[in-house]
């Protein structure tokens, strides 16, 4: 009689855990404005948290995943971290990824991006915020780098703070 009553309960727990999940994967993300022109990004590291601002005046705040070993200002090429400064944007059109934004770390030669997701991994959405695995990179769902990347303009910055 308990293992019948066990196993009751673990199957409503993991309902309700699939139930969760599903109205986190398909809740709709809140969109930039129209026509909204993105001149400055703010990233908090600690926060996995990235602002996106015109003119001052805050539009959004995206939740991102970092670096496999995020904590720390990157010392060196492979490192897995995410470089810590002010650096400045430019849209790059070569990612393996689904769209990308360059930072101008190491004068663009070490490939430190904003980027979505693989097309072979972009059913994972919003799940992939739930883990730091990026080479040092920061990454978006393949929506949200698709907004941003219309929304920066030529002389957009990113600070990057711990």
């Amino acid at each position: 009689m308990k293992a019948f009553r066990f196993k009751s309960i673990l199957r409503l727990i993991f309902i309700v855990f699939l139930l969760f999940a599903t109205a986190y994967y398909f809740y709709p993300l809140e969109k930039l404005p129209p026509n909204a022109r993105v001149d400055k990004l703010v990233l908090f590291k600690s926060k996995r948290e990235m602002q996106a601002y015109s003119n001052g005046v805050l539009l959004k705040t995206y939740t991102v995943a970092l670096g496999s070993v995020p904590v720390g200002p990157k010392e060196k090429s492979g490192d897995h971290k995410t470089p810590e400064g002010t650096f400045f944007l430019r849209k790059h059109n070569n990612s393996q990824y689904y769209k990308a934004l360059d930072l101008s770390y190491n004068n663009y030669q070490n490939n430190i991006e904003i980027h979505g997701m693989k097309p072979t991994y972009e059913w994972i959405g919003k799940f992939q915020r739930f883990y730091d695995w990026t080479d040092g990179c920061i990454a978006l769902t393949n929506p949200e780098i698709e907004e941003l990347y219309a929304a920066v303009v030529p002389t957009a910055q990113i600070e990057i703070k711990p």
